[in-house]
């Protein structure tokens, strides 16, 4: 994108720019395109004009990943993060089957949003959330969930792979839209041990009580046993922690973190399969062009 919209084609270029002149061009671009999804506009590309040149679920299909472990998993809010780029005028917790993320792309994509809604609402985990709320649940599992789960379904056939569901309620009312939510990057404090730090506390807030406070350090230090086991070995089993069954596409075993870790078998599955079902109708970026 960057190469198209400055005709500067020359790697060598590229490669020699300083990155004050490489950030400045970014910008112009930015401003220049614009996009509903400008966050997203400088993600990573491929295909055979690119460095990288397949999609990970044609990588995995090549043999490329053989005999890799894998572990990956999503939060259990993920697109609640985002309402730090909020608007006077557009809250990202506030959409509405009329004005959403979906519609602003597409809106003839309306009807078959309402078949997902009604779905999405009826599960007894989320009766008793608002309608924004049930949008950004369809939104988490668009841009996140489903693809994720895509990789360890097809990663598991060549290697062992583990799934996670990250669902810890972080503690910082002045976001209303993550209080009490598991937004995207929600788990490095408790990954890096750093959940009683100023850094740990700007990304997840300062523990409600005692209780808290001794169920996020629990959960601290069960995060940093799973990722540096697995870090060692391929394998997150050990310690204290539950046993984290390998994935199997049938089951979708997920380990979920929260105050007490276990196991669950393909947690929101419905709703995983339908939205698989849309997106195959329905890509974002091809809507863009």
């Amino acid at each position: 994108l960057i190469k198209d919209q400055t005709g500067i084609t020359s790697p060598f270029i590229w490669t020699k720019a300083p990155t004050r002149a490489l950030m400045y061009i970014q910008d112009q671009v930015l401003s220049a395109v614009g996009s509903p999804l400008s966050d997203l506009i400088f993600a990573p590309t491929y295909g055979s004009d690119f460095v990288v040149k397949q999609s990970p679920l044609e990588a995995i299909a090549s043999g490329n990943t053989a005999g890799i472990e894998l572990m990956i998993g999503n939060m259990a809010d993920e697109l609640s993060y985002w309402s730090f780029y909020d608007t006077p005028d557009s809250h990202i917790c506030e959409q509405t089957l009329k004005e959403n993320l979906f519609t602003m792309i597409d809106p003839g994509i309306e009807p078959k949003l309402k078949e997902l809604y009604d779905l999405y609402a009826q599960d007894p985990q989320r009766v008793w959330r608002s309608e924004g709320d049930i949008i950004l649940a369809m939104g988490d599992d668009y841009a996140f969930r489903v693809d994720a789960l895509n990789v360890a379904s097809k990663q598991s056939e060549v290697a062992n792979t583990y799934y996670y569901r990250f669902n810890y309620p972080i503690n910082l009312p002045e976001q209303p839209c993550q209080d009490r939510r598991s937004p995207h990057g929600a788990e490095l404090p408790f990954v890096f041990g750093s959940v009683n730090t100023q850094a740990g506390f700007d990304f997840i807030g300062k523990p409600r009580d005692e209780q808290d406070n001794a169920a996020r350090n629990a959960l601290m230090h069960q995060s940093i046993l799973v990722w540096t086991n697995f870090a060692r070995t391929g394998d997150p089993n050990g310690g204290d922690m539950p046993e984290w069954t390998v994935f199997d596409p049938d089951t979708q075993p997920t380990m979920v973190f929260e105050e007490e870790m276990h196991i669950e078998n393909a947690p929101f599955n419905e709703e995983y399969k339908a939205m698989s079902e849309f997106m195959k109708s329905f890509n974002v970026f091809d809507a863009l062009r």
